[in-house]
């Protein structure tokens, strides 16, 4: 039995999350979670997903050049724009 691979999505318009993950939900993919800032999943368990799918224009403190910066030197995790 293959293992899924979990993603999370950090998007801070709603419309566009909510899409990404009905487009993403498959057999081979699981969204595990769906943040509107950066902030927010910084402070969620970190260690519960594969790959972070990021909006590059995040609101708030943080954008997603600097949440992607984060996530690799801190907790090695892959992510995509």
């Amino acid at each position: 039995m293959n293992q899924k691979t979990r993603l999370v999505i950090v998007e801070d318009d709603p419309l566009i999350a909510f899409d990404i993950k009905e487009s993403i939900n498959t057999s081979k993919f699981e969204v595990c979670g769906v943040f509107h800032e950066a902030e927010q999943f910084i402070k969620s368990d970190l260690a519960e997903f594969d790959l972070a799918l990021l909006d590059v224009n995040l609101n708030g403190e943080m954008d997603g050049i600097e949440l992607a910066e984060f996530l690799q030197k801190n907790h090695q995790k892959p992510c995509l724009f």
